[in-house]
């Protein structure tokens, strides 16, 4: 019986090891690393944005038709209030030039946007690979746990950190997810959106939808940066190979708070606009 029973806690010991590993050693910590969805070539954007590229030329006429619009209802306006000058009347001429092409050249310009995040994107997980200096072997903690626990409660407890490392995970995807989904429909939508140019300057609605566009965009950068250099901060706090209980507790908590920095940067990103 007594065999049986080291039997059973020796496995929950070994699955405790694994789940460990999956959690806070090497093999989770590196998993932010292969976060391709922050690229806009990556294979889960690629086709989404294959997609969104289609939609916004079939949206573009309609953005003209409302330039014109907007541009008739300037005219009328400034007419009714007689402020209808010479030198008005060529602002707002250069105005529309500029909004027609600013329109007309909407894909490429979201495109250069993208391109500035995947670059700051890969800089830094250039830099940031090899630094982690993952040394915590679940193993190795699993044994030091065997003196003032069961297998039960190791496992269960290295179940606990698993699940909210994977709760971490899912959150930080989600904000990426929901990052990408965003830019899809502002951007499907900016040819509508940016018409409206002519009133307020640099005010103007259509001047700060391309703002907050742009924004949008590079939260993605923002995203990844957080937390990657959250986990770098995980990393450090598990650098030694006889990491105590509590240091994974708090490791735990410091990847939750990862998770919710990187799903709030975008809002900050924009309230700084």
């Amino acid at each position: 019986m007594g065999v049986i029973l080291e039997g059973i806690d020796e496995g929950f010991c070994q699955n405790a090891a694994s789940l460990l590993d999956k959690a806070l050693g090497k093999q989770g910590m590196d998993s932010i690393q292969d976060m391709t969805m922050f690229t806009a070539h990556s294979s889960y954007f690629s086709t989404f944005w294959s997609m969104v590229n289609k939609a916004i030329t079939y949206v573009k006429p309609f953005g003209y038709a409302f330039i014109t619009t907007f541009f008739i209802m300037y005219l009328f306006d400034a007419a009714a209030k007689d402020q209808v000058t010479v030198d008005s009347l060529v602002k707002v001429l250069i105005q529309l030039v500029l909004v027609v092409a600013l329109i007309k050249n909407l894909d490429t310009i979201i495109n250069a946007f993208l391109s500035v995040s995947d670059t700051l994107v890969s800089k830094f997980s250039g830099n940031a690979k090899g630094t982690t200096g993952i040394e915590l072997q679940g193993e190795e903690i699993v044994d030091e746990w065997k003196a003032s626990n069961s297998g039960f409660m190791i496992f269960l407890q290295s179940a606990i950190m698993w699940l909210l490392s994977k709760i971490s995970m899912i959150a930080i995807y989600f904000a990426a997810i929901a990052r990408a989904i965003e830019v899809g429909w502002r951007s499907i939508f900016a040819p509508i959106g940016v018409a409206n140019c002519f009133e307020g300057g640099m005010n103007s609605k259509g001047v700060q939808y391309m703002k907050t566009l742009g924004c949008v965009i590079l939260s993605g950068a923002a995203i990844y940066i957080t937390a990657a250099l959250g986990f770098a901060i995980v990393s450090g706090m598990l650098a030694s190979p006889t990491a105590d209980e509590a240091t994974l507790w708090i490791a735990c908590g410091a990847m939750l708070g990862t998770a919710g920095a990187a799903i709030g940067v975008s809002n900050k990103i924009r309230d700084l606009v």
